[in-house]
């Protein structure tokens, strides 16, 4: 990530970009907070990786399963245990059922 901030400060230093300009204060904000971005990214990153593999895992698909979360918060907040990936085709069932 490095070279993307290096290519940022590029911008500047080759006078592509007018510091005052919109996107120039943009690249500024950008550059002085590229430390706290990238790390929480990568936080970020590895949660979804960790979430996609877990649904892979389990034959769940990833996208889908979340999709369902989101459909369902009263149910996920009362009883999360039930909708892990490995087993939450068999509760949204019982919820459709219901």
């Amino acid at each position: 990530m490095a070279s993307h901030s290096s290519s940022l400060e590029a911008q500047f230093a080759l006078k592509q970009v007018e510091p005052n300009s919109g996107l120039g204060k943009a690249i500024t904000y950008l550059l002085r907070h590229w430390k706290g971005l990238t790390a929480f990214l990568r936080e970020a990153g590895d949660l979804f990786m960790s979430l996609i593999h877990t649904c892979e895992l389990a034959s769940a698909n990833p996208f889908d399963y979340l999709a369902e979360l989101q459909r369902h918060p009263a149910e996920l907040a009362s009883n999360p245990s039930a909708w892990m990936p490995w087993n939450y085709s068999e509760t949204l069932a019982r919820v459709a059922v219901s």
